[in-house]
């Protein structure tokens, strides 16, 4: 249990509070911004791990400047194409510098991965496309022992799929003219 109430444990926590709010706003501006301060205390959370969570706290913090870039896209300077290669070499070169073995390639594939998820504007999508990222993450903070980080990948995939259902699905259902509250009408 010590291992559990260090202070990378503690600030992980509020982290994964963040995190799990976060897919529950329908805003994609409001999830980023939310997802960016997340991510600087996820830096903060794997830098104090020591040498295991230097590649997560690299890639935490770039990801950090990301959200606010993604956030701010409707400015001309940030709503260029390329916005999204410059941050994906940056989690390549960032996990290059701090590779600490193979468990460091999981954190900087999901990274680029959520480059190109989050650059669209649809929210819904990068709710469907973040999974398979989740799990990579979720096996490198088992891997660095990130408690904190675990039980966070876990209650972010069950967000992510309560914010489909009641923001991707229902909608559609919706849309199709299909009563929500009484669905066996609908047959």
């Amino acid at each position: 249990m010590e291992n559990f109430f260090n202070p990378s444990q503690c600030v992980g926590f509020a982290a994964m509070i963040l995190g799990i709010i976060s897919y529950q706003f329908n805003d994609r501006k409001k999830l980023l911004i939310i997802q960016a301060v997340m991510g600087l205390l996820w830096t903060v959370s794997f830098y104090l791990l020591g040498k295991e969570g230097f590649t997560g706290a690299a890639m935490n913090l770039i990801g950090t400047v990301r959200s606010f870039a993604y956030a701010n896209k409707d400015k001309k300077i940030l709503s260029h194409p390329i916005i999204p290669y410059f941050f994906s070499a940056l989690f390549i070169i960032s996990g290059i510098l701090t590779y600490a073995g193979w468990k460091s390639i999981l954190p900087i594939i999901a990274m680029v991965l959520l480059s190109f998820v989050f650059w669209n504007d649809n929210t819904g999508k990068p709710r469907k496309l973040n999974l398979p990222c989740n799990v990579l993450w979720l096996v490198y903070d088992g891997l660095c022992l990130s408690w904190t980080g675990v039980i966070t990948e876990l209650f972010m995939m069950t967000s992510i799929i309560i914010a489909m259902v009641r923001f991707d699905r229902l909608k559609k259902a919706e849309a199709a003219g299909h009563d929500t509250e009484n669905p066996e009408e609908n047959n």
